[in-house]
């Protein structure tokens, strides 16, 4: 005997409960940054204090402060794609991806100027005993946020965009041990942003775990 109306969406709806609606990415991205950052930077702290003098360097030597800067602003601007291209129908402006790209890539010049002319110039001072230990640590809680972040959403990862998640999380540690462990742009090359690489496989690993799993 068909249902009638009325008696079909209660039976449809019957133990369904209204969920509060998904915030869109920006402030989702804003909170996960500030808070990501500030966690690295205190727990950072409290392992090892940062570079002696790295404030007078930052206003000397403009490149450092290019880089540093570039780094963290182009990991909430990546974020940020990451998160809209997990739901659906949510569309990023190409002025904004322009300018994320042109970002990325002075962020991206600043490193590689850097291994051919450093400044400041390379020392031992403030040499942290495992640094690249500390930005696989740190990067890898910070992903496995940004990860329940997107959880949110509706986790439609490429492939590229699950490569992202290790990268965008670990430049924060990575970034900040510029400052934070000795200069040299070789050893910031090979312990501070090469523990990204095995970030984004660990990240990449995650995502397509959990999406297979909602």
């Amino acid at each position: 005997m068909a249902k009638d109306r009325e008696t079909f969406i209660r039976d449809l709806v019957t133990g369904h409960r209204p969920v509060r609606p998904l915030a869109s990415p920006l402030p989702r991205t804003i909170g996960w940054f500030l808070l990501t950052l500030v966690a690295n930077i205190v727990i950072m702290t409290l392992v090892q204090r940062f570079r002696p003098g790295f404030a007078g360097q930052l206003v000397s030597a403009p490149r450092l402060l290019i880089e540093v800067a570039g780094g963290l602003f182009s990991v909430a601007a990546l974020a940020y794609l990451v998160l809209a291209g997990t739901i659906p129908g949510e569309r990023v402006p190409r002025g904004v991806r322009v300018g994320i790209a042109v970002l990325v890539f002075v962020f991206v010049g600043s490193i590689a100027i850097a291994l051919v002319d450093p400044s400041p110039e390379p020392s031992l001072l403030g040499a942290r005993a495992a640094c690249d230990l500390e930005v696989l640590c740190y990067g890898g809680a910070s992903m496995i946020f940004l990860l329940l972040v997107a959880r949110k959403g509706y986790l439609r990862f490429s492939p590229g965009r699950s490569l992202a998640f290790g990268v965008i999380a670990g430049l924060i540690p990575a970034t900040l041990m510029q400052i934070a462990c000795l200069y040299d742009p070789w050893h910031a090359l090979s312990y501070h942003y090469g523990p990204i690489l095995l970030l984004t496989l660990i990240g990449a690993f995650l995502s397509k775990l959990l999406a297979s799993r909602r």
